[in-house]
């Protein structure tokens, strides 16, 4: 396995990533790495629609906010925070890895009846992706 230097930490931006921000730089700091924060929004985020609330569109600052908010904004100084837009995420991240000796993702739970449907967002990238990916539970106390 070749050197780890440049590792893509993926954040959803929805202010529940404290174990995912804390355990990734650990993992950065353990190797020596630097790393950058993606987010990619919905292709439609922040636009407006008649028929439903539009979905929020995430900024480099709202990202910035949470891991200041986390008291970890001194792991980033060096960081770039990309903000793409996407109906793909997968598509968008496995692009963007290219340029990276890993990639983390967060992963939540899902319900069992979803589990059993569909994959979620982490294991698309992970099956995607051609570097190593760690996959961080975002929660501090999962379900058992």
């Amino acid at each position: 396995m070749s050197r780890i230097n440049k590792i893509l930490l993926a954040m959803s931006g929805d202010g529940r990533e404290s174990n995912l921000l804390r355990e990734s730089i650990l993992v950065k700091d353990q190797l020596g790495a630097s790393m950058d924060i993606v987010h990619v929004n919905p292709k439609y985020a922040g636009d407006m629609s008649m028929m439903m609330d539009s979905i929020k569109m995430v900024k480099k600052e709202d990202i910035l906010s949470q891991v200041k908010e986390y008291n970890e904004s001194e792991s980033f100084l060096n960081s770039d925070i990309i903000i793409l837009k996407s109906d793909k995420v997968e598509k968008e991240i496995l692009k963007l890895s290219q340029e990276y000796d890993m990639v983390i993702l967060g992963h939540r739970k899902m319900g069992d009846l979803k589990e059993n449907i569909t994959d979620s967002l982490d294991q698309d990238i992970a099956n995607e992706v051609l570097c190593p990916v760690l996959i961080i539970n975002k929660d501090l106390n999962p379900k058992k």
